[in-house]
């Protein structure tokens, strides 16, 4: 006897695992349950045989469930990364606000250090400087596109 795939107990047609010839019968599971049925025309290896009487305009379901859920669980996947990415960025702003604002800040302490005499080489980026509250207006700024590396 000829037999045909299932794959979900949801799906309406199943796949042929052998040629079926018209008027041979052909068995599948669902679940549990075994079936037999008899095909009307000839069914090709791996075509798909309805199981079920299919009405006109009815979906054909098959994978259809496991697709769409496969596609649910993405977009929460994703929505999650969206969430995260958006933690990250209150986080990050918060930090880079705490950098630079209020009359202690960590960039004023620091540049009032490097002006009592700190040995360094290295300046923060000129944007960090420019947003930074209470630097002095007569402080050298590094020159424009200087990121704070190292200079000679």
């Amino acid at each position: 006897m000829n037999h045909a795939l299932v794959v979900n107990s949801n799906d309406n047609v199943a796949n042929a695992l052998d040629d079926i010839p018209a008027g041979e019968q052909f068995a599948f599971s669902v679940g549990k349950d075994s079936y037999t049925l008899t095909a009307i025309d000839n069914i090709k290896f791996g075509f798909k045989v309805a199981i079920k009487k299919i009405q006109k305009g009815e979906q054909i379901i098959k994978y259809g469930t496991t697709l769409y859920e496969q596609f649910v669980a993405f977009a929460a996947s994703l929505e999650g990364v969206g969430q995260a990415l958006d933690l990250a960025r209150a986080k990050y702003d918060d930090a880079y606000k705490r950098l630079h604002t209020g009359n202690n800040n960590i960039v004023r302490t620091g540049e009032r250090l490097r002006r009592l005499g700190l040995p360094t080489a290295k300046r923060p980026s000129r944007r960090l400087l420019d947003e930074t509250d209470g630097l002095d207006a007569e402080e050298e700024l590094p020159a424009a596109g200087d990121g704070g590396h190292d200079r000679q």
